[in-house]
């Protein structure tokens, strides 16, 4: 598991100037939804996917995003909030998790968390942008717009940016 993390998480670094943020961001929701919701019979796989899908996108990805996408004046501020939220929501999925499959067992916590997966991947495709390429005054001012005159602006979810063109 440690050296698929290691591969992965180095493949993510070679790709994410290449491939973009967004790309590797949605393809790592989508092998961990298919690695949750596989069900106990291909456990060992399951996990395998998972942790490669994980250190593919969600693992490296949110730091970058995350500090991307905030204003420069709260960076600091909004990256620490948002390291901090990371770091309670792994200890409450990690302190509950027993609980959570003795009630609903342990097929049904999977299915849980590919659910939230697929919320989360619903999410990140419709409101969150490429930011590869994009100088962070422009990042900024995509989201500085409410979501009414973002949306107004966009020929899709992949065009985001008023801009095509990269500066």
């Amino acid at each position: 598991m440690g050296l698929a993390k290691t591969v992965f998480i180095l493949t993510a670094i070679l790709l994410v100037d290449r491939v973009g943020r967004r790309g590797l961001y949605l393809s790592s929701l989508a092998g961990v939804i298919v690695s949750t919701c596989r069900g106990p019979v291909a456990a060992i796989a399951s996990v395998f996917t998972f942790v490669a899908s994980f250190s593919i996108g969600l693992g490296p990805i949110t730091g970058a995003y995350s500090s991307e996408v905030i204003p420069l004046r709260l960076r600091a501020q909004g990256v620490s909030v948002g390291v901090a939220f990371n770091r309670v929501a792994n200890a409450t999925v990690a302190l509950t998790f027993i609980s959570l499959s003795n009630a609903i067992t342990m097929g049904g916590a999977f299915f849980l968390f590919g659910f939230l997966s697929v919320g989360a991947a619903t999410f990140f495709y419709f409101f969150c942008p490429e930011t590869q390429g994009r100088p962070l005054e422009e990042i900024e001012e995509v989201f500085r717009q409410g979501w009414r005159e973002r949306r107004h602006n966009l020929h899709g979810p992949f065009h985001v940016f008023k801009h095509t063109e990269m500066r």
